[in-house]
């Protein structure tokens, strides 16, 4: 019985890991994932497209980061992650950005119907909501800034994912929404008790401070 019971939680645990995203720092609010064996599939042709109507926004700064500028950065990141050469950002407006042309898509937006709130109620520029389908992964801020978040967890998703064997990453697909509780992003490390590798910190630093000032 006990071995029925073991075989059960670990074809439940496969079936689940090819449906929900990987746990990471800081977790994702929510993931509402579709039918399982969906997925988004990231290969060297796949294409970043950043909103025209948005591409300009600076957030709350005048001299902010645009979201172009994001997602140039993010580019650049993903080449660093995946060593794939990917084409250069294309700024177009949303109505003519082709999904479903056999090229998985990349898109960076925002949707300024977003309200997500801090612990204090207070709304956040920060927030975004993902939508990922088999041939694209578009990320809607609030303002610049949440965008910007939303390429972080796409980039830590696949760091936790390993290539498959045609040499391309894959995401289940579905929808999420994420937010920060507080104003200020952070976590504490014990390191004056515990001994850490310099490339776990390394990979600390990534997810927490990966963010331009």
């Amino acid at each position: 019985m006990w071995f029925l019971r073991l075989l059960g939680t670990i074809l439940l645990a496969v079936g689940d890991h090819a449906t929900v995203l990987h746990p990471q720092i800081p977790s994702v609010q929510s993931f509402y994932p579709d039918e399982p064996g969906q997925l988004f599939i990231l290969s060297p042709e796949t294409r970043i497209f950043v909103d025209e109507t948005y591409a300009s926004d600076g957030g709350s700064r005048s001299n902010g980061p645009t979201l172009l500028d994001f997602a140039e950065t993010f580019r650049s990141d993903l080449i660093h992650l995946t060593s794939f050469m990917f084409p250069p950002v294309q700024v177009t407006p949303f109505s003519q950005i082709h999904i479903d042309d056999g090229v998985s898509v990349i898109v960076l937006t925002l949707s300024p119907s977003i309200n997500h709130t801090l612990h204090s109620g207070a709304l956040t520029p920060e927030a975004y909501d993902f939508l990922i389908s088999n041939s694209s992964y578009i990320i809607s801020g609030s303002r610049s800034i949440g965008a910007w978040w939303g390429t972080r967890t796409l980039l830590q998703q696949l760091a936790l994912s390993e290539k498959g064997f045609n040499g391309t990453y894959t995401i289940p697909t579905g929808n999420g929404t994420d937010s920060p509780g507080w104003e200020v992003r952070g976590f504490m490390l014990d390191a004056g008790r515990h001994w850490y590798t310099t490339e776990f910190l390394g990979k600390c630093l990534f997810m927490q401070t990966n963010t331009p000032c």
